[in-house]
């Protein structure tokens, strides 16, 4: 139970630098929970079947939780719900855009809020908020709707969300006690970083666990937005030497300088995504950056009483304790849904289920505090030792937040500049400004 907790305690607690939430919410639509009746679902008459897909599929920490009030809506509504959900790689991906385009979309989506649902949004196969409460008032009615985030294709807002993320760097407590390093702490600066590196290297440690080819965006993101600022980091670059081209052609040289240091692991051009977090968990290396989620691999696989939670290094206008996060998913209705008669009122009903107060608070942990929730229920007390990190110290001393920049770019064009052209920066092959240079190119061309 314990880390079923941690998993999802680490998927909510983004921080009080969202937009502040009001305190009232006697307009919040009395939707149900599994303990108590439903209210707010009123079924067309007779039973409709929904086809359902989200990202909690395959053995995200999540999936019980999700059939356990899928089970619950079925069992209260008299409907029934099509479960296609999958687990979020490029293939799931792949294939949400794919039903789409070819008109096999579900009726419900809880998937990504980003540029991944432009084409989609572009098309007109979604709803907006918006127009959702125009006939049900009282949709998303519990949500504190400036935290609802827009999307980038026209500014509206879609997606109903559940909880947000976080990064931050996972650190080994023994690998740098072997190397005489201290845990860092909330003011760890680059060059610090560095000469941590170099100490914990030369005793025979890998300093950083990374895969180049497979999951490198977590230490993309920070070095990056070491030569940014908060404001501009989610700002793309548009045209050579613009102001983000720059930070993100420095930003890719300091990955490059960690590579040829010999701070990373050895194979870090070819090593599995999977295998990263692995080493720092068998005491192998020393740093690993990575999501809120990955909390769970850490209480799963190794001594979570020997990994920290520390904030990634930081030069430049950026301090420490400024970090990536956001609210990055959301529920859809999707306007196949919409038109049909049938299944518009129990479209909206399923999601206002799944999404009320008390269902966010269980896939939550009960720790919903600074999701987009007007009155989040209360943190719960019996969490593992990094999710009393993230939730105790972690979280508290956040100083600012930015969403992950990469975020902004299509699978296509992120495939381009991370997986094809990244490892190729670090073998030196190019040059990071080519690398960018093929990435423009590759958005123009879209």
């Amino acid at each position: 139970m314990k880390k079923v907790l941690a998993l999802v305690l680490s998927l909510v607690l983004c921080l009080s630098f969202f937009a502040g939430c009001s305190s009232d919410s006697s307009s919040a639509a009395p939707v149900s929970t599994p303990d108590s009746e439903p209210e707010s679902v009123a079924t067309p008459a007779g039973p409709v079947t929904l086809t359902v897909v989200t990202t909690w599929g395959g053995d995200d920490g999540n999936r019980g939780t999700y059939e356990k009030y899928v089970d619950a809506y079925e069992a209260q509504s008299g409907n029934t719900i099509d479960d296609q959900s999958g687990t979020a790689d490029e293939t799931f991906k792949a294939k949400v855009m794919t039903d789409f385009s070819t008109g096999a979309e579900p009726d419900v989506l809880f998937y990504f809020n980003g540029n991944d649902m432009d084409p989609v949004i572009n098309e007109g196969k979604v709803v907006d908020i918006a127009t959702i409460q125009s006939v049900y008032p009282d949709y998303a009615a519990n949500m504190d709707a400036g935290k609802i985030p827009a999307s980038p294709a026209d500014g509206k807002k879609y997606a109903v969300p559940m909880y947000g993320y976080w990064e931050g760097m996972y650190t080994n407590k023994v690998v740098l006690e072997a190397a005489g390093v201290d845990v860092p702490g909330k003011d760890y600066s680059w060059d610090k970083f560095l000469t941590d590196c170099q100490t914990i290297k030369d005793a025979g440690y890998t300093p950083v666990s990374v895969s180049l080819s497979g999951e490198p965006h977590y230490w993309f993101e920070y070095c990056v937005l070491n030569n940014n600022t908060l404001a501009n980091h989610v700002v793309l670059p548009a045209a050579k030497d613009d102001t983000s081209y720059k930070a993100w052609a420095a930003g890719l040289n300091d990955i490059k300088d960690l590579y040829d240091k010999g701070f990373l692991p050895d194979n870090a051009l070819t090593l599995a995504a999977g295998d990263a977090a692995p080493l720092v968990g068998n005491d192998s290396a020393a740093f690993y950056i990575d999501g809120s989620w990955k909390m769970s691999w850490f209480s799963d696989n190794a001594n979570v009483d020997d990994i920290a939670l520390c904030y990634p290094p930081a030069k430049g206008d950026r301090k420490a304790t400024d970090i990536i996060s956001g609210l990055s998913s959301g529920w859809y209705i999707t306007k196949k849904a919409w038109d049909d008669p049938a299944k518009q009122a129990a479209a909206v009903d399923f999601i206002s289920f799944m999404s009320s107060d008390e269902a966010i608070a269980e896939f939550a942990g009960g720790a919903a505090a600074n999701t987009a929730l007007k009155n989040p229920p209360a943190a719960p007390a019996d969490v593992d030792s990094l999710a009393v990190q993230a939730y105790n110290e972690f979280l508290p001393g956040v100083t600012g937040s930015a969403p992950a920049t990469q975020d902004g770019l299509t699978n296509d064009v992120r495939g381009v500049l991370l997986t094809q052209d990244l490892p190729k920066i670090c073998s030196g092959e190019i040059t990071a400004e080519t690398a960018l240079d093929n990435m423009l190119a590759a958005i123009a061309a879209e």
